[in-house]
């Protein structure tokens, strides 16, 4: 029996998305970007973001939004 291949996605799919478009890129899976990410080493950013992961990150949540939903 075979099994469903989940798609893998990788940077380039992130910088394809439509201008203004939020997203991140966790293992290969594409999710709404977080309210707040703190990245204290400025060698990982750039023009495009930040490269790798950012030192914190924080969520807010309500319950309208506790669930991530990927796109």
């Amino acid at each position: 029996m075979a099994l469903t291949q989940e798609k893998i996605y990788t940077i380039e799919d992130i910088y394809a998305l439509p201008e203004g478009r939020r997203a991140e890129l966790i293992d290969g899976q594409i999710y709404v970007e977080p309210d707040i990410s703190v990245i204290c080493d400025k060698g990982k950013l750039d023009s495009r973001g930040c490269h790798g992961a950012p030192d914190w990150v924080i969520e807010v949540i309500s319950p309208s939004t506790e669930r991530i939903p990927s796109i």
